[in-house]
């Protein structure tokens, strides 16, 4: 695709690993609606072990990986 041109080729490979993390992660600020979609929903306490949970830095607990970030797979 980029005709021996290595920078384009450079370009196209960041694009390509960039599209392929949103396709398993989602784009960043669907993740942080999400994170904070969560803490609401928690009011503030990790299912867990029921200990309060900061509201940054936080991360989200996917159940199963290959289901990714949604609603029905973080806790």
């Amino acid at each position: 695709m980029s005709s021996g041109d290595e920078h384009l080729l450079g370009a196209l490979r960041s694009k390509l690993a960039k599209e392929l993390v949103f396709l398993e992660r989602s784009p960043p600020a669907t993740r942080s609606k999400l994170k904070m979609k969560k803490w609401i929903e928690q009011k503030g306490i990790w299912p867990v072990c029921t200990k309060p949970l900061p509201e940054k830095p936080s991360v989200l607990d996917h159940l199963e990986a290959f289901s990714g970030y949604t609603p029905q797979n973080t806790g």
